[in-house]
Formats: structure tokens, sequence, C-alpha cells
């Protein structure tokens, strides 16, 4: 009986919330209409809203069932130790490569614009 009347009053909620929004809808349709700028929706609405979602909320929570509490000594021990656990993997992947390339041509750098700038003067 619970679960039923607890659909019923999500049911509601629902309803209250599509209702809610077609009401924003024609609102801001009739403020096209007259030429008149947005500013917020009224107040009314908006109660409409809070009181929309509320009843979802509560709908939701008695058509959900038991809740059960979450119990972590009844949970069955992880057969890994926390200290043997990584945390944080690194993987050597192609930065080695890319940094090796980047040292090599740090050291011929300097040598090849030396090589042009002479080749340059003895033109």
């Amino acid at each position: 009986m619970k679960n039923t009347s607890g659909k019923l009053i999500l049911t509601i909620g629902l309803g209250m919330l599509v209702y809610t929004g077609y009401q924003a809808m024609t609102y801001r349709e009739s403020l096209r209409l007259t030429q008149q700028e947005f500013v917020g929706l009224p107040v009314s609405l908006l109660s409409l809203l809070a009181v929309a979602v509320a009843v979802s909320l509560v709908g939701g929570l008695q058509s959900s069932g038991e809740l059960k509490p979450i119990l972590l000594a009844d949970a069955p021990q992880p057969t890994v130790l926390r200290p043997q656990q990584i945390d944080f993997v690194t993987f050597d992947g192609r930065g080695s490569i890319l940094s090796a390339v980047k040292t090599r041509s740090r050291k011929n750098g300097p040598a090849m614009s030396e090589q042009t700038s002479s080749a340059t003067t003895m033109t």
C-alpha cells in the first residue's frame, strides 16, 4: 500500500512540474505578445515549482521502499592491504623518447647555428 501511495504522490508531483513548466511558457508568450521585457517568473510560479519539487521528492522517497543503512563493519575485508595498493601509477611511454630527442636537439642546435653563421660570413 505504501508503495502505491508513493507512486501516486510521485505522479502528482511530476504532473505539477509539467504544469508549472507549461505556465512558465504561457507567461513568457504573454510577455512577448505585449512586448514587455522578461525579468523573471512571478512568485506564484516559483512557489508552485517549489511545492512540486517537494511533492515529487516525497513521492520518490515513499515509492522507493525500505531504505537500509550502510554498515561498514559487515562488509568483507579486501584481500589487498592498503599499503600495497598503488595510488599513482607512472608509465614510461613516449615522453622518454621525446625528452631524448629534445636533449639531442639542444646539443646539436648551437653547433648548427654556428656552422650556418660561419658559412654565411665566408660567402
